[in-house]
């Protein structure tokens, strides 16, 4: 016969959270690699921003225009002029980096009682100006994903 089986509910252990915000250190290297680079000098693909400034596309905007017209269905032209529409907006964005924004890493350090560091989670390339309801969604995740990972390794300790 068999016995039926006795679990022990164990406690839940108490979890703080702290959110840490700080200017991410690679914000010019995430700008360049999400946005395109800024140069003194004109080269091929390069669109003048300011007097003087040049940005270049991290991407090709022929094949962007070509994907518009593939995908989406716009003429030649209307391709070509969301291209560089897109290419301008990229390059007053990627200009602006450092002065009207940068990028943030943002951490969630979870604790137990006694001020051990139980789970660290981190993310980076977040964009300062961000809508506050993105933002605090993705702080929102962050925290429960700290506070899991902080449970787990709580629970492993009390067996």
């Amino acid at each position: 016969m068999f016995s039926p089986m006795r679990f022990k509910i164990l406690p839940t252990p108490e979890i703080r959270v702290e959110v840490r915000v700080e200017c991410d250190p690679d914000t010019q290297q995430v700008a360049d690699q999400q946005l395109g680079t800024l140069r003194l000098n004109a080269s091929v693909g390069s669109v003048e921003v300011r007097p003087g400034c040049y940005f270049t596309p991290a991407w090709d905007p022929l094949e962007e225009a070509r994907a518009s017209e593939r995908f989406l269905g716009l003429s030649p032209l209307d391709a070509q002029q969301q291209a560089a529409a897109q290419v301008w907006a990229a390059g007053q964005r990627r200009a602006a980096c450092g002065v009207e924004w940068t990028h943030e890493r943002l951490n969630a350090r979870a604790y137990n009682a006694q001020g051990e560091l139980l789970s660290c989670q981190s993310v980076s390339g977040v964009a300062s100006d961000l809508p506050a309801e993105q933002r605090d969604a993705l702080l929102a995740d962050l925290q429960a994903e700290a506070r899991q990972d902080a449970l787990d390794w709580a629970i492993l300790r009390l067996n």
